[in-house]
């Protein structure tokens, strides 16, 4: 009971520090009159601050410096900070000055490359029979590893794109793992997640602000995408022992969980590349028929109702398939999940042309089409 009054109690102390020091950060820029450039698919025309994902990083490591020494376990505490900035000042750069794609790549890869160089023990060597593939042989680990983080760090990138959808998904994403590791008795873990959620509660209200709203930028996304990234890694190298007994079957189960939880930037790279490629256009090219997108223009609902609605989903659908793990084959429960995904992002490829038609290539923009 003391250990859960102290996490509450944490995170209450980080959510108001958090909301306090992200408003004086957007007044310090809107005084530097740092302003990203305007894209003709923006949603808002008035410019907003968008840097306020710098000040995540400051203030993850102001809750966490001081219990630096119980992560050690898990991974080495500097490498991590160091790993993180690097994504945050490409989000930074990225927020000013407009970098290309294989610029933030190399960026992103330096900062993969720091983070296992000093934790191999994070590695991902083995998937226990998950679609079959058990130990992974060197090199192609790490290669499968840093393809793991390429994907996860730019998928909270992509759905950043209404008011409180990256942040409210970031929310669920962060309260699952800390769920996941609080079952598992991790509390250094759990204490972290709790960190990265009490951080993003105190930025939702300038997010969603009528009159004072600050956006997190590419440097908030890329970072919560990272974290995503570091939460997985633990998760997967951990010992599941306590998990397996008392959760789920068996072990060719266990990537099937942060599979679950990452499932909105999943289904959003999927259906927006596969679309991308479909109309012969560069899948890097950035465009408005994103996931958030569609439920905005089809639901006709704010864009809060539809950023708390998409939470909810992903809740239920993780306890969903947490159900189906217990009542199930393996197989079939993996099987439901991939069949699952792509049946969504075929219905969701379908009316992407609907809505092209509708708005209008010009306001759509892949890039003009």
């Amino acid at each position: 009971m003391s250990s859960i009054f102290f996490i509450f109690l944490y995170g209450l102390i980080v959510c108001v520090a958090s909301n306090l020091f992200l408003r004086v950060l957007r007044e310090i820029i809107i005084e530097l009159n740092l302003f990203p450039k305007h894209k003709t698919r923006d949603i808002h025309n008035v410019p907003v601050p968008s840097l306020l994902g710098l000040g995540f990083g400051f203030l993850l490591i102001l809750s966490t410096i001081f219990f630096n020494e119980i992560y050690a376990v898990y991974f080495n505490y500097w490498s991590f900070i160091i790993s993180f900035f690097v994504i945050i000042f490409l989000g930074v750069f990225d927020d000013i000055f407009t970098l290309g794609s294989y610029k933030k790549l190399l960026f992103q890869i330096l900062a993969i490359f720091i983070l296992l160089s000093y934790n191999d023990n994070l590695v991902i060597d083995n998937l226990n029979f998950f679609l079959g593939i058990t130990e992974i042989p060197e090199p192609f680990n790490l290669i499968f590893t840093g393809f793991i983080g390429i994907i996860m760090i730019n998928g909270l990138n992509l759905i950043d794109g209404i008011d409180g959808f990256a942040a409210i998904i970031s929310i669920v994403c962060f309260s699952l793992f800390g769920g996941v590791f609080f079952m598992m008795d991790n509390y250094p873990i759990l204490i972290l997640a709790t960190a990265y959620v009490a951080i993003i509660i105190g930025y939702v209200p300038i997010n969603i602000s009528k009159t004072k709203k600050g956006f997190m930028g590419d440097s908030g996304s890329l970072f919560l995408g990272f974290g995503l990234y570091i939460f997985t890694l633990v998760f997967i190298q951990s010992d599941n022992s306590v998990l397996l007994n008392n959760l789920i079957q068996s072990k060719s189960l266990l990537p099937l969980i942060p599979l679950t939880i990452f499932f909105i930037p999943i289904l959003d790279i999927l259906s927006i590349y596969s679309y991308r490629i479909s109309i012969g256009k560069n899948p890097m090219l950035a465009d408005n028929f994103h996931l958030h997108h569609m439920l905005i223009w089809f639901s006709g609902l704010s864009h809060l109702a539809v950023s708390i609605l998409t939470g909810l989903f992903l809740v239920t659908l993780s306890l969903a398939f947490m159900m189906l793990s217990n009542y199930f084959l393996p197989q079939y429960v993996i099987a439901v999940y991939f069949i699952f995904l792509f049946l969504i992002v075929k219905i969701l490829n379908h009316y992407k042309p609907i809505m092209r038609a509708k708005i209008g290539d010009s306001h759509g923009n892949i890039e003009n089409i």
